[in-house]
């Protein structure tokens, strides 16, 4: 079957015959993307007895969707926005600070993970804390 098509924002397809069937009549069909493998699957199909008939089915249907899918975008774009306006603004400092403060609470936590371990690590342990002393030195700095 000889067919052309509209094409919507997901990849759904609105396909109308270009050539009669046996029975002189034009098929118009929906179909949808399906998530597996990029298919295909039929969710409506017509039957018109001319295909300019058939390609205003499709045509209908195809701009129907847009309009509902550009309103789906709007939304959530919107929904974005709103959720990035509660997002506090950090100074840089700030940054720098929350920054240093997460580098000392990881090593807090390797610190407590090493003391668990064989007692080899008390080199690897001995570093840590001599990293904690260099960031809580900035944060202090930072403080003042």
């Amino acid at each position: 079957m000889n067919y052309r098509y509209f094409e919507d924002l997901y990849g759904n397809q609105y396909r109308w015959a270009t050539e009669p069937n046996e029975v002189g009549k034009y098929t118009a069909a929906i179909y949808k993307t399906s998530n597996k493998w990029g298919r295909f699957v039929l969710s409506q199909q017509r039957i018109f007895s001319k295909r300019r008939m058939a390609k205003a089915f499709c045509l209908k249907n195809v701009q129907r969707a847009k309009l509902h899918q550009q309103v789906v975008i709007k939304a959530k774009y919107k929904r974005k926005e709103e959720r990035l306006a509660l997002i506090p603004k950090l100074s840089k400092l700030q940054l720098k600070l929350k920054k240093s403060q997460k580098r000392v609470e990881r090593l807090k936590a390797n610190i407590k993970r090493a003391d668990t371990k064989i007692k080899t690590l008390t080199t690897r342990r001995k570093t840590y804390e001599k990293k904690i002393k260099v960031n809580l030195r900035q944060i202090n700095k930072m403080l003042e």
